[in-house]
């Protein structure tokens, strides 16, 4: 898929749908977390608000890190790794996704479960199993090729152009908006059979996420991923 196919994606004065998910959906995510009890729901919201603060994390890390060095190459493989694990973060909330089907959840396996478990399902949009797929294109470019010269099929040079207007951190920012909504309708549809926020907010503010913070990044990095965070009521 190149640039432009990604950009046809996203229509610029789009709002976003707050109602995608479908009500049967989120009574079936409500009974089964009341069967599952306590205890997993709290694995299932402690994994979630885990590769919720991983993305963001690299996200935030690798917009940052271009500003300021002008390097592409480990901005490249973190925007790739950023929709990685908010597709994770996303499944640990699938009330049909069981804890063996998300253990070293492999990529080629993610995007399975991300169709088959929410897009096929219509909870979430195709488009987040679109740009997760380009990016890995381009991070296996970085990583394997590192061609000087990359064109796709429309003239777009990644290297130079991807980069500039921080087109990669927008397009990425919209599929998070759209993923943010399906995990706070998810949660709020439950959190009288599991306080589910309570616990994903604790989880990256006040517990395991502000060590993550502490031991991966610079101040500059946690001042950026903390702004996140609070603008979209991530954390308490």
């Amino acid at each position: 898929m190149n640039f432009k196919n990604i950009l046809d994606l996203f229509n610029p004065n789009e709002k976003l749908e707050n109602n995608q998910i479908l009500q049967k959906y989120l009574d079936s995510s409500k009974s089964e977390f009341r069967n599952e009890g306590d205890t997993l729901c709290l694995k299932r919201a402690n994994r979630c608000a885990k590769h919720l603060l991983s993305s963001v994390i690299f996200r935030e890390n690798s917009q940052l890190t271009n500003e300021k060095t002008g390097s592409i190459l480990l901005p490249a493989i973190g925007f790739y790794y950023s929709l990685y694990h908010l597709g994770v973060s996303l499944l640990w909330l699938d009330y049909s996704c069981k804890e063996s089907d998300l253990t070293m959840l492999h990529h080629s396996h993610l995007k399975k479960l991300l169709k088959s478990k929410l897009i096929d399902r219509k909870i979430l949009s195709v488009r987040f199993l679109s740009v997760l797929e380009w990016l890995q294109e381009i991070r296996e470019e970085t990583n394997y090729a590192q061609r000087i010269f990359l064109y796709d099929e429309e003239g777009y040079n990644y290297q130079k152009e991807l980069y500039m207007d921080k087109e990669l951190y927008r397009i990425t920012g919209k599929v998070f908006e759209e993923a943010i909504i399906v995990i706070k309708k998810i949660i709020g549809n439950s959190n009288k059979i599991f306080e589910f926020e309570m616990n994903i907010k604790t989880y990256i503010g006040d517990s395991k996420g502000d060590d993550m913070l502490i031991t991966y990044l610079s101040d500059d990095d946690r001042n950026r991923v903390w702004k996140y965070l609070i603008e979209y009521d991530l954390t308490n």
